[in-house]
């Protein structure tokens, strides 16, 4: 048997998890459908955990609204259940991103480099460390890019963890007590901003620590 590529294994691999997911739709289109009224009803505190979790944990290869399944965790299980899926989905995510920057680096070498926003934030990690995790850890897309370079740039595993655990705790904090607090909420409005609220914070406070940096 001919030995795949690395980049055909990894294409192999997508190909295979879309499948996964999407051939069982089709097959099991009305089960998926009760199941998912059952999950938003919140009566199934279980399978809201594990799907919760697995979203934050994927959201590192996906475009998965990170805020916004968080909050929706705190909304449906309650604020110490959302704390601990969101912490642990967003630890898992951590993880993975950095498993995959260190393992596949030279295979997506000229890839990376030519995204200004990874060079950007290699320079960032040259120049201020480890504080560049924990600042970028509620920011859109940096988030996620942030743990790639860590493992790209072979930083210590063991620091890695403790800094995205730190800041992974306080997201998880933050995404399970507002979700929690939504509940009450009866304006379109003002539940729109609070799936906005920390996304504008962490971009806001990343700005701001930047600035401050500069003109140290």
């Amino acid at each position: 048997m001919k030995k795949l590529k690395p980049g055909q294994a990894i294409v192999a691999v997508h190909l295979a998890v879309l499948c996964l997911i999407i051939v069982p739709f089709f097959l099991y289109e009305g089960l998926f459908e009760r199941l998912s009224a059952e999950l938003l009803s919140g009566t199934r505190s279980f399978e809201i955990f594990i799907a919760a979790a697995f979203l934050l944990a994927i959201d590192v290869f996906a475009p998965i609204p990170s805020s916004a399944v968080s909050i929706s965790a705190g909304m449906l299980l309650g604020a110490p259940l959302a704390f601990l899926a969101s912490l642990f989905g967003l630890t898992l995510g951590s993880l993975l991103g950095y498993g995959f920057g260190y393992y596949f680096r030279k295979l997506h070498f000229d890839r990376w480099y030519a995204d200004p926003e990874f060079r950007n934030l290699s320079s960032e990690f040259s120049r201020y460390g480890y504080a560049v995790l924990l600042i970028c850890r509620g920011v859109p897309i940096l988030a996620e890019m942030s743990v790639m370079v860590a493992g790209f740039h072979r930083y210590t595993f063991g620091k890695f963890v403790l800094v995205t655990f730190a800041g992974n705790c306080v997201l998880a904090f933050l995404y399970s007590y507002m979700g929690n607090s939504a509940i009450n909420l009866t304006s379109a409005y003002l539940l729109t901003a609070v799936f906005l609220l920390v996304p504008f914070l962490t971009f806001s406070a990343r700005f701001w620590w930047l600035r401050r940096q500069g003109e140290a």
